[in-house]
């Protein structure tokens, strides 16, 4: 049989033809258009996963940049919070200090006269400027930032003094230095002796014991104790 009778015998078995097939390819061969298939309907279902993994990355990634935007406002509304409580807080003190002040100012003879002094008299901002007037400005102006400036007698040896004094709701470090510093100045611009005062309704151990290392008299009244208690 030749090669054309052979092939005319193929076109008329199909047995035959598959037989041939499988014996010319190889089964492997015959079968890589099923695994082809087989492995093209992998991919398409890893295709849709990796798309359905894609679509929920993105929804997540949605989700997070609202959170985070949610996250930011919350931080803004808390700093715009923290700024308002600082505010009140620096008002409540203010008008505790201005409380204080005037309580002062009502009975500055009687608290004066507690640490040996009489024949107190309150300066105003008027005398006060006209004794630091040959100071340089900024401690002119330093000076003039004082509380109040009494002129006082000492019980003790009779000598006429300055009283500069402080007034705060809560007695700082800061008072102290700064009553420290005036007194100084209207030392220097008035060549007489001056007495450093601080008051207030607290005082911390510390700066009492700066106070009275400085020379600073400190007068804490009680009444004013138990209103900042009744306060706080």
């Amino acid at each position: 049989m030749n090669t054309m009778e052979i092939i005319r015998e193929m076109e008329q078995d199909p047995a035959l033809r598959a037989s041939l097939r499988a014996v010319l390819l190889g089964e492997e061969f015959l079968n890589l258009p099923a695994e082809v298939r087989a492995n093209t309907e992998a991919i398409g279902r890893l295709e849709k996963i990796v798309a359905s993994h894609t679509e929920a990355i993105t929804r997540l990634e949605k989700i997070v940049a609202a959170n985070t935007k949610a996250i930011e406002e919350l931080i803004e509304a808390q700093k715009r919070t923290e700024i308002r409580v600082t505010r009140l807080e620096n008002d409540v003190v203010f008008l505790k200090g201005g409380y204080y002040e005037s309580q002062w100012e009502k009975n500055a003879t009687s608290y004066l006269a507690g640490h040996g002094y009489r024949n107190i008299h309150l300066l105003s901002r008027n005398d006060i400027a006209d004794l630091v007037e040959d100071m340089e400005d900024t401690l002119r102006v330093d000076a003039l930032n004082v509380d109040v400036v009494y002129t006082a007698v000492r019980r003790s040896d009779g000598l006429q003094v300055y009283v500069v004094k402080e007034v705060a709701s809560r007695i700082h470090l800061d008072d102290v230095t700064g009553v420290q510093r005036r007194a100084y100045i209207i030392r220097e611009a008035t060549g007489s002796e001056v007495v450093a005062c601080v008051a207030g309704a607290s005082i911390a151990d510390s700066v009492r014991s700066t106070a009275d290392a400085g020379g600073v008299l400190v007068t804490v009244p009680s009444k004013w104790i138990i209103q900042s208690a009744e306060a706080s």
